[in-house]
């Protein structure tokens, strides 16, 4: 079967649907493999959800960010257990995407990819 000519726009709601259960569920690595696939159907590069991808790989959500929600890249819900896994594998894909000059941030944001 072929795949479809329909348009995936970054402001298309497969995009806010998404964003929406990673900020739920930030390790369920389902909502990111959807990601994915959505980004691989558009042709898009995942370095385009970079800026959301990195919520997710801090410590901890910092006090008082749900003041005001960026609606576009919504943070982790509160009591979300980061750093998430999975935005560490997707961060180290975009870093990764770069060549050589990528390999360095890869290792930085997955160190464990350096042992053996």
């Amino acid at each position: 079967m072929a795949m479809s000519s329909y348009p995936v726009h970054p402001r298309h709601p497969f995009y806010s649907f998404v964003r929406e259960k990673i900020a739920l569920a930030p390790n369920n690595a389902s909502a990111w493999n959807y990601l994915r696939g959505i980004l691989d159907y558009a042709r898009m590069p995942y370095s385009t959800q970079a800026a959301f991808a990195e919520l997710y790989v801090v410590e901890a959500v910092e006090a008082g960010t749900g003041d005001v929600v960026d609606l576009e890249n919504p943070p982790p819900s509160q009591g979300a257990e980061l750093p998430c896994p999975a935005a560490l594998e997707f961060m180290a894909d975009i870093h990764e995407a770069r060549g050589k000059e990528g390999v360095p941030e890869a290792v930085k944001v997955c160190p464990f990819l350096t042992r053996a």
